[in-house]
């Protein structure tokens, strides 16, 4: 629910574009931003998280901000169910460098 749309760089299917939703905000008034997707998704995908969730992310090759809302994501291989697998409900986004230290 934190993207508005989403699609395939090319045919292959092995990167992404997301566009966030404006106006959303955190808990604290903070706009969600892709540099917050950005730093969730790399502390899950970091071995030393140890986060479950990891194994789900490995074919993640690379995550950019190309601006404040939209993101770009290259895959090491095709999946037209990526956009479906961060649609989880597991996938908590967090504030950038928000709860580092839990």
């Amino acid at each position: 629910m934190l993207a508005k749309n989403w699609e395939p760089v090319n045919n292959k299917i092995d990167g992404w574009v997301f566009k966030l939703r404006r106006g959303v905000e955190f808990h604290n008034g903070k706009s969600l931003t892709a540099k917050d997707v950005v730093f969730t998704l790399n502390r899950l995908r970091d071995p030393a998280s140890q986060s479950p969730l990891r194994v789900l992310l490995e074919h993640i090759s690379d995550i950019t901000e190309n601006d404040p809302h939209t993101l770009r994501f290259t895959l090491s291989r095709p999946d037209a169910d990526f956009p479906p697998l961060l649609a989880q409900d597991r996938f908590y986004i967090f504030p950038d460098r928000g709860l580092l230290d839990l």
